[in-house]
This record gives C-alpha cells, sequence and structure tokens, in this order.
C-alpha cells in the first residue's frame, strides 16, 4: 500500500487467514470478516500456570457490542472460583459489579443439591460457586458467557452464563448465573479477564471469543 507515494510500513499484520481489514475509528485492524452470526476472534489456550486469561482493547472493538466468551475444561491450581472483571476508561474495574449464581451438583455418595450466592456491591463477577478444584479427580469447567460492551443511555451492561463442572466420575454441575457491571455507564468495555479471586492458578483451559455479527 502506497502513501504519500512512499510504502507504508506500519500495516498490521495479517494474522488469520480469511481476516480483513477493520476500522475502529483510529487504526486499522486486522479482524474476521464479519457475517451472519458469531464470528470468531480470538483464543487463550492456557497449558500451564496463569494468573488470569485476558481478551485486551485489541480484541474487544467497537467492531461488536455483543461478545460471548466459551470456556472449555477450565481447571485451578487449587479449589477455585472462575471470576471475571471488565476493562473500560483505561483500567481494571474492581467495584459496582452485581451478580447472582446458581449451581446445582450431584453428589457421589447421591443425591442432588442446590447452592448459590450473589452480591450487589461487588468487587467482581463470580462465575462459579464449588469452583473447579486442584485435586486429579476434577476434571475442569466448562462456561458460556454472554455480555454487552457498549455503552448506551447511561444503561447498566448485562452478564448470563451457564456451564457446567465434573468432579470425578460421578459428581458434577449445572451452572446459571447472570449479573451487571453497574460502573462507566459512558464508556465501553474495551477487555475481559477471568481468574481466581482468591489466588489459584489457571492450570489448563482454553478460552474462545466471538463476536456478534451486524450487533
Amino acid at each position: 500500500m502506497l502513501k504519500d507515494g512512499i510504502f507504508d510500513i506500519n500495516l498490521p499484520q495479517p494474522s488469520t487467514g480469511g481476516n480483513v481489514l477493520t476500522s475502529d475509528g483510529d487504526n486499522w485492524v486486522s479482524q474476521a470478516a464479519a457475517g451472519a452470526g458469531w464470528n470468531w476472534l480470538a483464543k487463550n489456550d492456557i497449558t500451564s500456570n496463569a494468573s488470569y486469561s485476558t481478551f485486551d482493547n485489541t480484541k474487544i472493538t467497537n467492531a461488536y457490542d455483543n461478545y460471548v466468551v466459551v470456556m472449555n475444561q477450565v481447571k485451578f491450581s487449587a479449589t477455585a472460583r472462575v471470576t471475571a472483571q471488565i476493562y473500560a476508561n483505561g483500567a481494571w474495574k474492581t467495584a459496582d459489579y452485581q451478580f447472582h449464581m446458581a449451581e446445582y451438583n450431584y453428589s457421589a455418595g447421591g443425591g442432588w443439591n442446590l447452592v448459590n450466592t450473589g452480591n450487589s456491591t461487588g468487587a467482581y463477577l463470580q462465575m462459579t460457586y464449588s469452583g473447579s478444584g486442584g485435586t486429579v479427580s476434577t476434571q475442569g469447567t466448562n462456561l458460556v458467557l454472554y455480555f454487552t460492551t457498549r455503552a448506551n443511555d447511561n444503561m447498566y451492561r448485562a452478564f448470563s452464563w451457564q456451564g457446567s463442572q465434573v468432579v470425578g466420575q460421578q459428581g458434577g454441575g449445572i451452572i446459571l448465573g447472570g449479573g451487571l457491571y453497574r460502573g462507566e455507564t459512558s464508556s465501553d468495555i474495551s477487555g475481559i479477564r477471568f481468574y481466581d479471586y482468591g489466588g489459584a492458578s489457571i492450570m489448563r483451559g482454553e478460552f474462545n471469543l466471538y463476536g456478534l455479527a451486524g450487533s
């Protein structure tokens, strides 16, 4: 590409095959071509100790209003809760979350138990209750999280998630949850990260990010 008769060496890298150049208003970025439904954007494939799984503002842009993260076989170094925080207005946000989640667990000893938790003034979104433990018998947690990023008429941003986790060969759980981020109502969300609020490391897991075309 020529710029003032000189080759522009600042073109973005082509990245994944099939991508197109998309303007975010200030820069050109290489992204998956828009189409019907959810467009895959990025993957974090964690295979050893990591404090966070993060999608930053190079992945979450104003190209989409709605995103989904699909988490597969997430396992921590110790008993943990899958937790999320968002990035907006130049900082990771540690207040103004509201959430409620329920987990329907089957005990290896027999029987189902309903556990739930919530917080109206939290420092994060807690997405699981009993978490994904560090024992060999814990197989991991699978979750799908939907959320909206665009600031619109000073409205809160909504989150919803569902999934399951398997503990041992018999125990397991069904997970449902929802929440809000009530701060920064005039700024778009431009990042999200996943971790354990108790400090356990992510030992393994695959995190895939999708954007909803036309949103």
